[in-house]
């Protein structure tokens, strides 16, 4: 791999695909022809896209494509459908390949921006060329919350990708019957929840009886608790599990009875998914960057802060 391109990671993301269609889904929530570096690669894409929508993609029904695509007769023509074959063989995981190709596009196009930014320093002003750089990185960093401006169409155009591929929305179920049907189904992926109510009425209570829901139901649960330290937070987790009350685990009053329980419920808890940070006193810079350290080691689900109040101005 040179020049941020992996050529093997792309033949073997659309090798994947064309040997099993089902692998379409797992990456087509994200990955766009623009990510892969081949131009070939970019027209197998398309195509793939295309023809799932109705019928099946495969090495007979995209023989004729491969033979007559331009781009794709100077890579081999019908050939080259045989070499994209042979990498899916080895791939392990389609989506970690995926991802793969889209953090090379931005690498590419990180050095294309710097590359032209420094060009057109001469003749134009610091701020024009600042902004224009600041408003570009945004659209590359897809992990962040800001965003690069776009025309309302550009966002119609992925609205109907998506609907063209029938992918849904991701949809997290929060457990507790009554509450999923008020929201739709749950909490959908990247949405913004936020829970008040006056001092003392629960809202702790809530978000963690929330998160270990979620997290016997198999989801991945970080939790940034800013007033809360995590043994507390664990022992609470424990408690409902065991139904016994937390403070009799603090303070070991329990009958045998209740231990046994408590014991089962230390190594129920310990399996599940529930991340916590206790550290306090954070920014909100700091914030975001324990999420992203998070996601890099562990991804989750779902993030909790408890609470906003708490969070240091910058």
């Amino acid at each position: 791999m040179t020049d941020f391109i992996n050529i093997e990671a792309e033949q073997a993301v659309l090798g994947t695909i064309i040997m099993n269609n089902s692998y379409l889904l797992r990456v087509a929530d994200f990955l766009e022809e623009k990510y892969f570096y081949h131009l070939a690669h970019q027209a197998v894409w398309m195509r793939l896209v295309e023809v799932a929508k109705d019928s099946t993609a495969d090495q007979i029904t995209l023989r004729e494509f491969f033979s007559n695509n331009i781009a794709l007769k100077e890579a081999g023509g019908v050939k080259y459908l045989a070499t994209l074959l042979s990498e899916a063989q080895s791939i392990i995981d389609i989506r970690d390949y995926a991802k793969e190709l889209v953090e090379l596009w931005k690498k590419r196009e990180l050095n294309y921006l710097l590359t032209f930014a420094l060009s057109n320093l001469k003749g134009n002003k610091f701020d024009s060329i600042s902004s224009n750089l600041e408003n570009e990185l945004r659209g590359l960093n897809t992990q962040s919350e800001k965003r690069k401006t776009i025309h309302i169409k550009e966002e119609i155009k992925e609205i109907k990708r998506k609907r063209g591929l029938k992918i849904e929305p991701r949809i997290i179920p929060t457990g507790f019957k009554g509450l999923d049907d008020k929201l739709n189904g749950g909490f959908y992926s990247k949405q913004l929840v936020v829970i008040g109510a006056r001092t003392a009425v629960g809202k702790t209570t809530m978000l963690q009886d929330l998160i270990l829901r979620m997290s016997l139901a198999g989801r991945k649960c970080l939790l940034i608790s800013l007033e809360v330290d995590s043994e507390r937070v664990t022992l609470k987790f424990i408690s409902n599990v065991a139904s016994v009350p937390s403070w009799k685990i603090k303070r070991n009053m329990m009958t045998p009875i209740e231990l046994e329980n408590v014991v089962k419920a230390e190594s129920v808890v310990e399996q599940i998914g529930i991340y916590i940070n206790d550290s306090g006193d954070l920014k909100t810079s700091d914030i975001e960057m324990v999420i992203k350290n998070q996601l890099e080691k562990h991804p989750v689900d779902l993030v909790a802060i408890d609470y906003i109040q708490h969070i240091k101005y910058e």
